[in-house]
């Protein structure tokens, strides 16, 4: 008897428990919390075509920043990234940290009563890799397999749970996705010769924040590079997941490149140095070493409310009104729209009752609105633009804009290199097609600093003599791309007006854009303004070697002093108000700022974007080279273009214990209603010159020598 009292009691504490846990259970809303368990459709599958996937060279995609789970997390990015990718053939892709937001799942399993925490963490899991299953597109190769994607979970974003989830997801897709070491990785790039690597980090412990872009993804390079020996060091860094996009070259100030992923969500928690919403291609050809794309997707998660275009079934015109306020001004209450609206108080609470839903609908135009007793507001339900948003694709054309900067030229200075100047620098823009050319000050090398007298100028070139060899290294570029061009062009033009002459010429010369820069001004303290002599000459060069060249084809004599004219465009170097419109509509700013460089890399070019209003600013003096791409509210995406210099070094820096950065900047931009899209950077960066020239060199035979064309 005993026996069955001990026993009932049991069964009847067994009993209380399980009523207790089941009340537990009832009272959270666990199908809130946690993915319901339910068949989820298959992967959408991408196809690349065979033309982009042929296209020369060797590229990779890369994302970062995704954040399932966290409140900016946008399922509609992944078509949108691959479409990209598919677009521009890439061979790989990377997910280089973030996919998942660790924290926020770690703060939602904490809600769960430890009774059930296995059960329900381990259905949780599961869920969330079966939806990244089901909405990450596949790319399929032209022959029938599917581009691989490698997922580097990031220890500090994505945490343990992050890493369990990218675990579970790879085992659900086995045919593209490879899950790769946490905090980083090395990536091997086929299709080059010799093979190319690129190594992905991320932060593996939560740092301080700045304000500049550079600090971050240099702190975990410096950190990685001293645990690494020199031999396993990568040809590229990459750096995710910091919500930047900046390119910075190797070879001089950095000894290996490095370029930063952009988050692919909706920044909301935002720290000062987070700006860019996006993704990157990285591409290596024959033509520009290694480039990297950034494609901007921040105009579209900053205008994701206007695609909000459906509405309920049988909704009226005030419905309707009140949908448009909400779009417009986002979370709203009654009193605001009575205010806005002049409808009624009562009337608004009445019809927007209508509208509220209790779970974000699946329509892809219309999500339904939810109320917030706390703040008695009304808005659209997160969940929709989170899981159910599809970003329509723009059929607006894009436009095209394809530049090439350099500045420092410093004619004069022994460590110059003219060779490449007058080799490389037109190869480069025919190669790449470019249609402008921005020098951005310091054509010369001045004569302050005793330069003459100290052997660091060679010869006896003072200040015109500089001028005119700026004008001749210059004329010599041009006039190598016009020839190039004309030959290519000629047998479009059968006819051979006046008018069709005219326009041959002007297509064939690219677009000259120039400021002076400090080196340049030093001559206005002895009252002489820079650059005149240098524009003078410049223009005479092209006149003669035009006519030539046109005498030698054959080709009807036609004024072309006003085409050289308008070609040939100078521009202060301290108004930053006066910019130059582009073909595209977008706008030019350039500066040479009479400053020192910065110890914090990015600092000048971010500091540029603060005082131009212009999409694309180009500076230099710092001897130093940068692309930084920085997206606001008004201009949309925009960029700077931190020039370094012709000279390999000068004696002022090695003294500083400063290296510079060599070589010219390649940017092609794509936009649409003069708002940017994309962005692509190269750095020409291979001098020729290995050491300074004497100082008795000969001007003459040192033109000569390059095929440096003359003033005559």
């Amino acid at each position: 008897m005993k026996g069955n009292k001990k026993t009932n009691a049991k069964v009847e504490d067994q009993e209380q428990i399980k009523e207790q846990t089941t009340t537990e259970d009832a009272q959270n809303d666990y199908s809130a919390l946690f993915p319901e368990r339910k068949a989820w459709p298959p992967a959408k599958v991408i196809e690349i075509s065979e033309e982009a996937w042929k296209k020369p060279g060797a590229r990779s995609g890369w994302m970062s920043g995704i954040n399932y789970g966290g409140r900016g997390y946008r399922s509609g990015f992944w078509e949108v990234a691959m479409n990209k990718f598919a677009q521009e053939g890439t061979h790989f892709n990377v997910l280089n940290g973030d996919l998942v937001n660790g924290k926020a799942i770690k703060e939602m399993l904490r809600a769960v009563p430890k009774k059930v925490a296995e059960e329900v963490t381990n259905h949780f899991l599961e869920e969330c890799a079966k939806e990244l299953a089901s909405v990450i597109p596949l790319l399929k190769k032209p022959g029938g397999e599917f581009v691989r994607l490698y997922i580097i979970p990031s220890l500090h974003y994505d945490g343990a749970y992050g890493e369990e989830i990218a675990k579970r997801l790879q085992s659900l897709r086995q045919d593209d996705i490879r899950l790769y070491k946490r905090g980083s990785d090395k990536l091997e790039v086929k299709y080059t010769q010799p093979n190319k690597i690129i190594w992905a980090i991320s932060p593996r412990k939560s740092r301080l924040p700045s304000q500049y872009y550079s600090t971050a993804a240099e702190r975990e390079i410096d950190d990685k590079e001293k645990q690494t020996s020199q031999e396993l060091l990568p040809d590229l860094w990459s750096v995710g997941p910091l919500a930047s996009a900046i390119h910075k070259p190797g070879k001089g100030e950095r000894k290996r490149p490095y370029f930063t992923v952009p988050a692919c969500r909706r920044l909301e928690e935002v720290l000062v140095a987070e700006n860019q919403v996006g993704i990157a291609v990285v591409e290596y050809t024959q033509n520009n070493g290694q480039s990297v794309q950034v494609w901007s997707l921040k105009d579209l998660v900053s205008k994701e409310r206007e695609f909000v275009t459906g509405i309920k079934t049988g909704a009226t015109e005030n419905q309707k009104k009140i949908v448009e306020v909400i779009k417009k001004s986002g979370a709203t209450t009654v009193g605001l729209l009575e205010d806005k609206l002049e409808i009624s108080r009562d009337v608004i609470q009445k019809e927007i009752e209508f509208l509220v839903e209790k779970r974000p609908l699946t329509r892809q135009t219309w999500p339904g609105l939810f109320y917030d007793p706390a703040s008695q507001r009304y808005d659209f339900h997160l969940g929709w633009f989170q899981k159910h948003l599809v970003y329509p694709e723009s059929k607006i054309p894009l436009l095209e804009d394809r530049l090439l900067f350099f500045g420092c030229l410093h004619a004069g200075y022994t460590t110059s290199d003219y060779e490449f100047f007058v080799k490389i620098m037109p190869e480069k823009i025919i190669a790449n097609k470019v249609k402008i050319l921005v020098g951005l000050g310091d054509f010369i090398a001045g004569l302050r600093h005793d330069f003459l007298e100290t052997g660091e100028v060679f010869g006896s070139l003072n200040n015109t003599d500089q001028e005119q060899f700026a004008a001749e290294l210059v004329g010599t570029v041009i006039v190598r791309v016009f020839q190039s061009r004309l030959e290519e062009l000629l047998p479009k033009y059968a006819e051979k007006s006046q008018e069709q002459i005219e326009k041959l010429i002007d297509e064939s010369l690219v677009q000259f854009l120039y400021i002076p820069g400090n080196h340049d001004t030093w001559q206005e303290a002895e009252g002489n303004i820079p650059l005149v002599v240098f524009r003078e000459k410049l223009s005479t060069i092209l006149f003669q070697e035009i006519i030539k060249i046109m005498a030698a084809k054959k080709l009807p004599a036609i004024d072309i002093s006003k085409i050289i004219s308008k070609k040939i465009i100078g521009f202060s170097d301290w108004d930053w108000g006066n910019f130059y419109t582009l073909p595209s509509g977008l706008t030019l700013t350039m500066s040479h700022p009479n400053m020192a460089r910065a110890k914090t890399t990015s600092l000048r070019a971010q500091e540029s974007l603060d005082a131009a209003k212009s999409h694309i600013v180009g500076i230099a003096n710092f001897h130093t080279a940068i692309v930084v791409n920085r997206w606001d509210a008004e201009t949309g995406q925009r960029v700077a273009v931190q020039a370094g210099t012709m000279c390999i070094f000068t004696r002022f820096e090695r003294r500083h214990m400063k290296i510079v950065d060599f070589g010219s900047i390649f940017l092609r931009v794509l936009s649409r209603n003069k708002r940017i899209e994309m962005t692509e950077s190269a750095f020409f960066n291979e001098a020729l010159l290995k050491g300074p020239i004497p100082k008795d060199t000969n001007l003459t035979e040192l033109k000569k020598k390059y095929g440096i064309i003359s003033v005559q």
